[in-house]
């Protein structure tokens, strides 16, 4: 089994990385790395650095990853179906193209990244951050989003039917074209809505 430890590349090629199912990084950093098409189904990292790295075609399918930053990455294309991600920071990466099938979510920070138009219905992302993040024309029916931080997120044209949003910070996110309908919200958040809505409270 591959297990890479304690490592740093810096400006280095991982594209005809190919690595055995269950390979684990451990406290890894990488600097503007590239894995475009790498095979990575299975990797396991833990608490590790991915810096502007680019994962374009990259197959990280039923990955897991705990505590592990990926900031400023590129995955377009990417698969990564079934992968599972506990705590970790997607800070400013770009995920509208990739495959997030079968995603599993447990807390993190996805503040500044790009979700546009992607389809998570059903996805448990309580708990989640996603300060500015770019959520426009996402499909997120039925999503857990109790206590999840959306703060300045654009919303526009989303679909949050069904959607758990109880003790969701909505805070100056506009919900005028967002879609509510049947989704559960608390009182705070129907202020949020109605002010998006030029409405006044006396």
């Amino acid at each position: 089994m591959v297990v890479w430890e304690d490592q740093e590349f810096t400006d280095r090629s991982f594209t005809t990385l190919s690595l055995e199912s269950g390979a684990t990084f451990r406290a890894c950093r990488f600097c503007r790395c590239t894995f475009d098409k790498a095979r990575l189904n299975e990797l396991v990292t833990r608490s590790c650095v991915f810096d502007e790295c680019s994962f374009v075609g990259a197959q990280l399918s039923s990955s897991v990853h705990h505590a592990s930053s990926f900031l400023n990455c590129g995955f377009s294309r990417a698969s990564l179906f079934g992968a599972r991600l506990h705590e970790c920071r997607l800070i400013g990466s770009d995920l509208s193209t990739a495959d997030l099938a079968g995603l599993m979510v447990e807390g993190g920070d996805w503040s500044y990244c790009l979700l546009r138009q992607q389809n998570l219905d059903g996805t448990d992302l309580s708990r989640v951050k996603f300060v500015e993040a770019d959520m426009f024309g996402c499909s997120l029916k039925n999503c857990d989003l109790r206590r999840a931080v959306l703060r300045q997120a654009n919303l526009q044209q989303a679909d949050l039917r069904g959607a758990d949003l109880r003790d969701a910070d909505l805070a100056e996110t506009d919900l005028r074209t967002t879609n509510l309908r049947k989704a559960r919200i608390t009182i705070e958040v129907a202020i949020a809505f109605a002010l998006s809505h030029g409405m006044t409270f006396e």
